[in-house]
């Protein structure tokens, strides 16, 4: 996966952001970097999904990784901590497939059951950590 783009919540999954010098001014940390990227120790990928300013990989083996801004539990890790590199969600096993989006992150998996883990855009109540089923909201959660 060789994303590009904003980084400064962890967006891109490369760790820190380089250290750039533009022209006349002083050495600053980039905020996002103009062209792509590979992701490091990241192998095996077979989905991938990008929420608002997080990203989700579905590996080969069933697992579920998860990267970026995590302030409303979205990376699935059980902190709000922003992760700046591919975060394994625990829990997760024999995933068949993922979606990211907004502040909320789902897998199905191999037994029909869902997993999610995050906030939705109703009541912003974040869940750190992946659990079973959907909650009840909205039509429009």
């Amino acid at each position: 996966m060789d994303p590009c783009g904003r980084g400064d919540s962890g967006e891109l999954g490369i760790g820190p952001l380089p250290t750039v010098n533009f022209r006349g001014s002083y050495p600053t940390v980039a905020q996002f970097v103009p062209y792509p990227v590979r992701i490091p120790n990241l192998q095996n990928v077979v989905a991938i999904s990008a929420g608002d300013r997080h990203s989700l990989a579905l590996l080969k083996d069933g697992t579920v990784r998860a990267w970026g801004l995590n302030r409303h539990g979205q990376v699935g890790d059980g902190t709000s901590t922003n992760r700046d590199v591919p975060t394994t969600v625990p829990g997760v096993r024999n995933a068949v497939a993922i979606a990211a989006g907004g502040y909320r992150s789902v897998a199905v998996l191999a037994d029909g059951t869902v997993m999610e883990w995050g906030a939705n855009h109703v009541n912003l109540t974040p869940r750190l950590g992946p659990t079973h089923g959907c909650e009840k909201s909205s039509p429009h959660g």
